[in-house]
């Protein structure tokens, strides 16, 4: 079984899988209407991983989940125009990656108002199925244990069907 979690120690394998239909590593606003669920940093590995809630997206029909990683990174920027004080569905407006000289920005526009944008080497976007996510959670009425078991999380079982990269570790580029 693999995690999405153990995608941050593969480096880019994951054999035989196509690129997504709609890719955001090489499509402006591909994550459109997806919802962003969770970051994670490791400043070990200078990896950064982004989790995304993607039953919502209005580009992608297959996989309820995508997961970006983007390693050797050299920047990362959040902000946000006034931080919620509840759970809040962090929905893409926008999102592009534009190559720099030997790196790649990617950068996530969302609503509520908030703008993330990371600098890195290698970026890649993985989209799969998390088993068992049998509905859209309700962020403001749903129990913590209730999202918990319907949105993926670093431990979910991700069954990738797609996969796409860019950088200096991977052929795509």
């Amino acid at each position: 079984m693999r995690t999405i979690e153990d995608l941050l120690w593969l480096s880019g394998r994951s054999d035989g899988c196509p690129a997504p239909a709609a890719n955001p590593l090489t499509d402006r606003n591909a994550l459109q209407e997806a919802q962003l669920l969770d970051v994670r940093f490791d400043a070990l590995r200078s990896t950064i991983a982004l989790i995304f809630e993607l039953r919502v997206s209005l580009q992608f029909d297959e996989g309820n989940t995508g997961v970006l990683i983007a390693r050797a990174v050299r920047d990362i920027d959040w902000k946000v125009s006034k931080s919620p004080s509840t759970r809040t569905a962090w929905n893409v407006v926008s999102s592009s990656v534009t190559q720099r000289g030997d790196a790649f920005e990617f950068r996530l526009g969302t609503w509520p108002d908030a703008l993330m944008s990371l600098t890195a080497s290698n970026l890649e976007f993985y989209v799969g199925e998390v088993p068992e996510l049998d509905r859209i959670p309700n962020y403001v009425n749903d129990s913590e244990e209730e999202l918990t078991q319907q949105l993926a999380g670093w431990r979910s079982e991700l069954r990738v069907s797609h996969r796409s990269a860019v950088g200096s570790l991977h052929d795509e580029s």
